[in-house]
This record gives C-alpha cells, structure tokens and sequence, in this order.
C-alpha cells in the first residue's frame, strides 16, 4: 500500500494492498487470497483488466497530447 501503487492498484477492487515494511500484514493479504481463492481470481482478472491500457505507446500518446505535438 504505497502512493505509487495506488495509482493502478485499488485495495478490494483490483488487489489485497497491506501496510508496507510490515510483515504480519503482508502474511495476513496472502492469507486472504488463500482462504477465498474465488476472490483472489476475481481482483486478479480486474487488475489484469485494469492495466490493458496501460502500454507504452498509450502513455507516450497521452503526453504528446499534453504538450500538444499531436
């Protein structure tokens, strides 16, 4: 659970975001995934939804569309 995961990675949705540097928390999201492998599945197939978008190419075409070279 850091501010830079949390640009793509959305806790419940599309991942288990657990406390960083603290590793009861991170035994206890594996944990969960492990107890409910359904809903491990689930938040995978979102998070692999999730980031379709995110190419290379989409990125480099949205900031030349910001600085105007389209």
């Amino acid at each position: 659970d850091l501010p830079s995961t949390r640009e793509i990675l959305r806790d419940g949705e599309n991942a288990v975001l657990v406390e960083p540097d603290d590793p009861k928390a991170l035994a206890q999201g594996i944990r969960q995934v492990l107890e409910m492998p359904d809903r491990g599945w689930q938040l995978a197939a979102q998070a692999y939804q999730d980031v379709t978008t995110l190419t290379w190419a989409r990125r480099a075409a949205n900031i030349l569309a910001f600085v105007g070279a389209n």
